[in-house]
């Protein structure tokens, strides 16, 4: 196809061709060969592998490319004994990660196509103290901070062929530095066989992502969007079957048919647009609260019945800047009304619509209520025996050899940060993706290609209006896509 001749495969087994004449005789415009299209594709280098493409019109390519990377851990501990009968102890610890890892070209002589950085750390400070002979007391502080950022190539939308490799690097840049602030403390007393232990921990979380994934348009010269691929299917009639779509593809690409494409939006809490290519920034927080009491009593020398009670008060994560959203009505109110018209025999259109309203509204919630009753009790058994001699001695090895333990207990997940993820990825008002409806365009009606940088608008949906709410689309074009993933093809003569 780089020089605008396409290869079938004929019912006979042979191979037949499309020579360029022919070509612009079957387009409906009557143009036939796009010269921008093979401007473009002799950008590319030569193929080298055929095991990968259709085998005709694309293959694959393969070539060696460096892929450097260093890898640093620094660490460091500190224990100080504060006096001599070393009732009061202090301790240091930290950790600092310093990796570096390049990416792969995109083709050779092209620069990586992202670089990947981490410089996460962390730190832990603190301080035992022995209060008297039956108490003590552990205070700690601690940081986890999670550092990384990727770099990306990408700066302009693009349009691309499917089932062929982009020739420039599509890489996005993203960064996310995460730390979490812990302080708790915990004291452990014990009189006669009772050692209780009680404590309390508190958690500043913070999430602060930067990333341009969801920043550009995309134009797609896809050849199953067009609504008349049957009318060239037609005019080959020895065309195999079984390549109907290697042979569409082709089409697709040689004429430079763009009959799809998908238009990102992306707006700041005050409601203006965000330029093409700028890094959409979220800054999410929350605070964790959880205490607890244990209580481990040693009946016999053989036998220990451990119990506790853990308190966890879990505000939901919010984004800091405003940059959120809530559902009105709830997810779970406008579930049950449509149940409910189910029921009845009530079309489901009349539950009405969703709308997004901003969290600091008036009608505005959080993400989640905030979960003030989780109680996880906890209850553990342990059985050592100890018997000496007869079948017991020598089925448990005798006293202390063997240990039998049994335990219950209940635990909450702590879900926050991932459903604030997801709140994100899918709330209408500050980033929106618009998708050509399927098949709403033919070769004759859908825009050519002139440029890998040069977006028909014209195929496009339009921006949403500014305001709220936000109302839910019905039998519109979905709000969310994806874009085909293919392996790494190339275009032949």
């Amino acid at each position: 196809v780089r020089e605008g001749i396409i290869k079938y495969l004929r019912t006979d087994g042979s191979v037949g061709q499309i020579s360029p004449q022919q070509l612009q005789q079957m387009d409906k415009l009557g143009i036939g060969v796009n010269a921008a299209v093979l401007s473009h594709f002799k950008t590319f280098p030569a193929p080298n592998d055929p095991t990968m493409g259709d085998g005709l019109n694309s293959s694959g390519f393969r070539f060696l490319a460096p892929n450097k990377s260093k890898q640093d851990t620094y660490v460091t501990r500190l224990d100080y004994v504060i006096d001599s009968a070393a009732r009061h102890t202090l301790f240091a610890r930290g950790n600092l990660q310093n990796d570096h890892f390049g990416g792969v070209p995109q083709f050779p002589g092209d620069p990586p196509q992202s670089v990947f950085l981490d410089n996460s750390k962390g730190m832990a400070l603190g301080y035992n103290v022995i209060l008297t002979s039956r108490l003590t007391g552990t205070f700690r502080y601690g940081l986890t901070r999670i550092g990384r950022e990727s770099t990306g190539l990408q700066s302009r939308s693009m349009v691309y062929f499917r089932e062929l490799d982009d020739r420039y690097p599509t890489s996005r840049g993203a960064s996310r530095i995460a730390p979490t602030h812990s302080l708790s403390a915990d004291f452990s007393w014990t009189k006669s066989s009772h050692t209780v232990q009680t404590g309390f921990v508190m958690r500043r979380i913070q999430i602060k992502r930067s990333s341009s994934e969801r920043s550009f348009d995309d134009v797609g010269a896809d050849f199953t969007e067009m609504n008349d691929n049957e009318y060239y299917y037609a005019l080959i009639p020895d065309l195999d079957d079984n390549y109907r779509s290697p042979l569409g593809a082709a089409l697709a690409w040689t004429m430079g048919v763009l009959p799809t494409g998908a238009a990102q939006y992306n707006f700041d809490i005050s409601g203006n647009m965000l330029p093409k290519g700028a890094p959409v920034a979220r800054n999410f927080r929350a605070r964790e609260y959880e205490m607890y009491i244990q209580d481990t009593w040693r009946a016999t020398r053989a036998f220990t019945v451990t119990g506790g009670l853990r308190w966890s008060l879990m505000p939901p994560f919010y984004e800091a800047n405003g940059a959120q959203t809530t559902i009105v009505p709830s997810i779970n109110e406008y579930f049950h009304t449509r149940a409910a018209y189910a029921n009845a025999g009530i079309p489901s259109y009349k539950a009405g619509l969703l709308s997004y309203v901003p969290r600091d509204s008036p009608q505005g919630a959080p993400l989640y209520p905030y979960h003030k009753k989780n109680f996880a009790p906890r209850l553990a058994l342990a059985y050592s025996p100890q018997s000496t001699g007869g079948w017991k001695g020598r089925l448990f090895g005798g006293p202390g050899k063997t240990s039998i333990r049994l335990g219950w207990g209940m635990l909450y997940d702590m879900f926050g940060s991932g459903l604030a993820r997801w709140s994100d990825e899918t709330s209408p008002g500050f980033s929106y993706r618009f998708q050509t409806p399927g098949t709403a365009y033919s070769s004759a009606t859908a825009p050519r290609f002139t440029g890998v940088f040069n977006l028909p608008g014209e195929i496009l949906p339009p921006p949403p209006k500014p305001g709220w709410p936000r109302l839910s689309r019905r039998g519109q074009a979905p709000l969310s896509v994806g874009r085909w993933t293919t392996s790494c093809c190339l275009p032949i003569r």
